[in-house]
């Protein structure tokens, strides 16, 4: 996670927890491991966690009266892209939301992760990404030069050669690429090869 700039997991979700923020926002394309991000960070913490994926669960108060009275320290919120859109774009979720996380404000302790696949936040609702509301906003994208050696190096590929490293790479194509997987958005030309040393 070349934007940690060195800082490790443990640290950053540490602070988090610290802080009187409820929200972080974990944005960028399908496969940069913002999943994964997750993962590690509630390891780290080993803290309990509510998680959805459901559309229609999040746009029901249930889920988060629940989480408000409920003993677990995350809500996870995945694909939130359209959840997070702002209110004069017709999101009549986000009052609802804004109210919520205004009353975690009042527990600390409860935070709200959402992780989109938004190029940018430019649709999402000012209010939610606002100082003191939402502690870091988390940029995951795909990966070039140095990141990409490195990550590469980290997970065992550095024994492939010939390949176009241009264009970058998320996570997700570099594990299909070491299990040997078909890639459909990655460019036919590309070819595999095995240094022997």
């Amino acid at each position: 996670y070349p934007f940690m700039q060195g800082e490790s997991i443990e640290s950053f979700a540490a602070r988090f927890i610290a802080s009187k923020s409820s929200i972080l926002i974990l944005i960028g394309p399908p496969g940069t491991a913002k999943t994964n991000f997750i993962r590690q960070m509630l390891r780290a913490t080993n803290e309990s966690v509510l998680i959805t994926y459901s559309d229609d669960l999040k746009k029901t108060d249930k889920l988060f009266s629940h989480f408000y009275d409920s003993q677990e320290k995350y809500l996870v919120i995945e694909d939130a892209d359209t959840f997070i859109e702002r209110r004069e774009d017709g999101n009549s979720n986000m009052k609802q939301l804004l109210n919520i996380t205004d009353g975690l404000t009042a527990n600390p302790e409860k935070k709200v992760i959402f992780s989109v696949n938004l190029p940018n936040l430019n649709k999402a609702d000012p209010a939610l990404v606002r100082s003191g509301r939402c502690y870091a906003i988390l940029r995951f994208s795909k990966l070039y030069g140095e990141d990409l050696e490195k990550a590469m190096d980290d997970i065992g590929m550095e024994h492939f050669v010939d390949i176009d490293v241009s264009n970058g790479f998320t996570i997700a194509e570099l594990f299909a690429i070491k299990n040997g997987e078909q890639l459909d958005d990655i460019e036919s030309s590309i070819s595999f090869g095995f240094n022997s040393n």
